[in-house]
């Protein structure tokens, strides 16, 4: 995502204030940030050569886009699934079964995680249930896939618009 204005500022800006403001508290949050514009993918690639090497590969990874609304409670469902199938080596990935959005162009943005919640009651943000839709910024997947997928991926895949989905089509095999 690039960030070319005022309102994509205020976006990443919300979007960061609704991830620290967990009521489970997250282990690390690494943001990729470079000045030449960079596809999804080429980006992941960057912060995972950035991210410290006592990280361990069994850990869970979020790629949230700019713009996403987590409420106060989102780690703390998220967590104990991700608990559960944590001893379990063939999950390799979870999505989130819901999740909210903003709606309405021009709507207030969020000033914290627990203003989530009135935006979904106005109709400025919306929850919504796509479980069958695999949406990047709603999976966890386990560091130790990712990166094995971004170092097997030639870097002019990684660069590419379809990137994506064929990281899906590998979760999804795997």
């Amino acid at each position: 995502v690039e960030i070319n204005s005022e309102e994509d500022i205020a976006a990443l800006s919300m979007s960061l204030t609704s991830f620290v403001a967990q009521e489970e508290p997250l282990e690390a949050l690494c943001i990729s940030w470079h000045t030449e514009a960079l596809k999804r993918f080429q980006h992941i690639k960057a912060l995972l050569s950035a991210l410290p090497q006592d990280v361990p590969l069994h850990a869970w990874v979020k790629l949230p886009e700019v713009g996403c609304l987590w409420s106060m409670k989102h780690t703390a469902s998220l967590i104990p699934a991700l608990r559960r199938a944590a001893p379990d080596q063939r999950v390799v990935a979870l999505t989130c079964q819901a999740y909210s959005t903003l709606e309405r162009a021009g709507s207030k943005l969020p000033g914290s995680a627990e203003d989530v919640g009135s935006l979904i009651q106005t109709g400025d943000a919306k929850l919504r249930q796509d479980a069958l839709e695999m949406r990047l910024d709603n999976l966890a997947v386990r560091l130790k896939t990712l990166r094995a997928f971004v170092e097997s991926t030639p870097a002019p895949v990684l660069g590419h618009q379809l990137c994506a989905h064929r990281f899906q089509c590998k979760l999804v095999s795997s």
